[in-house]
């Protein structure tokens, strides 16, 4: 694991709470492991949209049932699942660029008003990248989404959410 995963998944955590602070507590955004494995995922088809093909993480994400995951950083994060997600302390954190933190901060305003189910479906796009390296036979989930099949798929079809 990178530590590049666990500060954006920080920064992701970090820009959720401000967000909830400012909402009543029904227009809260409740983060799961779920749903900031598929912030992760999106905020980095975004970033590999805008830069060529090149990812934010060093990384794979692997192809899980729920989808896209980043099994190192769903590990870290599951002691929160119950309650309020907080913060990963790091030995050494890696500073997002300027660029990485656009592209999370662009998938997140798309998505506050979006349930988590709706970004597992997304993720599970027909003829997409988690469906096309998702095995249901592999009880260990061990299928690598492939960074090459993840941008040459997003580069010609648009998130599913992406309304501009």
């Amino acid at each position: 694991m990178t530590n590049m995963c666990i500060s954006a998944a920080n920064y992701i955590v970090e820009r959720t709470n401000s967000y909830n602070e400012t909402r009543d507590f029904k227009d809260q955004v409740s983060l799961t492991c779920k749903r900031l494995q598929k912030l992760l995922y999106f905020s980095d088809v975004e970033y590999m949209c805008r830069n060529g093909g090149k990812s934010m993480f060093k990384d794979d994400f692997f192809a899980w049932p729920s989808g896209p995951v980043i099994p190192s950083v769903y590990s870290q994060f599951m002691i929160y699942q119950n309650g309020e997600m907080k913060t990963i302390a790091q030995s050494k954190p890696e500073e997002l660029t300027l660029q990485m933190k656009m592209a999370i901060d662009s998938i997140l305003d798309k998505t506050w008003s979006l349930d988590t189910l709706f970004l597992i479906k997304t993720s599970h796009v027909a003829n997409g990248p988690w469906c096309n390296f998702y095995d249901s036979s592999d009880p260990d989930h061990l299928q690598v989404i492939p960074k090459s099949a993840i941008y040459d798929y997003y580069s010609k079809n648009k998130l599913h959410f992406i309304t501009n």
